[in-house]
């Protein structure tokens, strides 16, 4: 079975491992359901699951999102008289579909509204209620099975299924799933698409193309009570948010946040839109292969990692790494497929202790365990309030390394130019300073080591020139 999946959601819940993917083929969507049961367990979608692209675990359900699921329902059975056949399919309904049947006498399709073809007459679907009818050219035989195959679609809906058992998916609203506690919710429809679901013991945060909504667990008829609190930034790719305990780290179209379920934070940028990751990224980042994305979690490292594709690669090529406590960014060049929270139970860290999951691009798993590449810290731009230039002499690092820590001086003279670096040079053993020669209106300074364990920044020797 082909899946053509580019994302895959995971969500263990009691004795089952769901696997959710992310597919344009309305036939193979999720939920597929694993137990550990024996040999001749395998993955299996439910009866009566809806065919849904994202999922996760909340409380004792699994909550599943993005319905995009295959129909095939009997519209009529043939007696050899009747030539009409009403009623109404299950809705919402993507434009497109066909009306067949057993016998090989009737070949329609369902467009605009409008079912027509071999074997009808006339006919009309309402794809928003999927009310239709059809007038046929010959009374079906009798016995024959006329039936509609068409994709049922609801991008905004969340559903789940009984409580604490992911196998039991009652029809919705009917006396049997109120009593199991199943339902579902079509979520705000400006707010577009579902893209991700995080799941806590007693709440859902779900995450929309355009904003969040929150799900609280209230049992009885309700069961979830739904209200958005984010209304301006969503998820911009499946693979872009990642749960880390109480809080959500995600990419929205104007940079990255971070949220608790009440609060959205801005974490790629300073109050002046001048420092951090957020302008860097959209200036580098493939834009049209943001669905490579994907996000994991390094407990060890104590960092959040973006996996992205840059330039014009459509597989991600760089890792960014934000720390929470040190509210700093990194990036480095990995080249990977994916990436994902790791705990595999071979190493000795405990389950809130996972290691950052890498499939390589030679399809391999691994970890970040390899030889530290070498890395640099490179400042902002500095300017003086009285519109001079400044010369630069020398540069003293504020590193604990043991090496000799190489620095660089780069000017310019407007923020519209390109920088212009110096030569790189270590510090001498009696001043520890080391030597610059570089004028201009804008300085920054980088500082480079590869055995730093500590690399905070660096004091500049500078000299008043006069204006530009």
């Amino acid at each position: 079975m082909s899946f053509n999946a580019s994302f895959w959601s995971f969500a263990p819940i009691g004795p089952y491992l769901a696997a959710i993917p992310y597919t344009t083929n309305a036939a193979v969507t999720g939920p597929y359901l694993w137990s550990n049961s024996g040999a001749a367990n395998q993955l299996s979608v439910p009866s009566g699951a809806p065919g849904c692209r994202v999922g996760a675990t909340v409380g004792q359900f699994l909550m599943l999102g993005d319905l995009f699921d295959q129909q095939n329902q009997v519209v009529l059975t043939g007696d050899g008289a009747t030539t009409t056949a009403s009623g109404t399919l299950p809705a919402p309904m993507a434009d497109g579909g066909t009306i067949t049947d057993s016998g090989g006498t009737i070949n329609a399709t369902m467009s605009g509204g409008v079912i027509s073809g071999t074997g009808i007459t006339s006919g009309t679907v309402n794809y928003t209620t999927g009310a239709y009818s059809i007038t046929f050219s010959a009374a079906p035989a009798s016995g024959d099975v006329v039936t509609a195959k068409y994709t049922q679609v609801a991008p905004t809906r969340v559903q789940w299924p009984a409580i604490g058992d992911p196998t039991n998916w009652p029809t919705p609203d009917t006396d049997a799933a109120i009593a199991a506690q199943s339902g579902f919710e079509d979520l705000q429809p400006d707010l577009q698409q579902v893209m991700f679901i995080a799941g806590y013991p007693l709440y859902a945060l779900i995450f929309q193309r355009f904003g969040i909504t929150r799900a609280n667990y209230v049992g009885g008829d309700v069961v979830f009570s739904f209200a958005p609190y984010e209304f301006t930034h969503g998820v911009v790719a499946h693979g872009a948010a990642v749960q880390v305990n109480n809080a959500v780290f995600f990419l929205a179209d104007d940079g990255f946040f971070v949220t608790d379920g009440a609060n959205v934070i801005p974490i790629g940028t300073d109050q002046e839109n001048s420092q951090g990751i957020d302008n860097w990224f959209w200036a580098n980042v493939n834009s049209n292969a943001l669905e490579a994305i994907r996000a994991g979690y390094d407990a060890e490292k104590r960092c959040v990692c973006f996996a992205i594709p840059t330039g014009t690669n459509t597989l991600p090529d760089t890792l960014l790494m934000y720390n929470p406590l040190a509210r700093k960014w990194t990036k480095s060049a990995v080249a990977c497929e994916t990436i994902w929270s790791a705990d595999n139970g071979t190493d000795s860290f405990p389950p809130t202790r996972q290691l950052l999951g890498v499939i390589d691009q030679s399809h391999t798993p691994n970890t970040l365990s390899g030889s530290p590449m070498t890395g640099y810290l490179e400042s902002a731009d500095i300017h003086f309030a009285d519109g001079n230039r400044r010369f630069t002499s020398g540069v003293r690092p504020n590193v604990s390394a043991s090496d000799d820590p190489a620095c660089t001086v780069g000017v310019r003279d407007s923020l519209e130019d390109a920088v212009t670096y110096g030569a790189s040079t270590t510090p001498d053993g009696f001043s520890r300073t080391a030597d610059a020669l570089s004028e201009g209106l804008y300085t920054r300074m980088r500082i480079q080591s590869d055995s730093a364990t500590s690399l905070k920044g660096g004091a500049l020797l500078m000299e008043e020139e006069g204006p530009v």
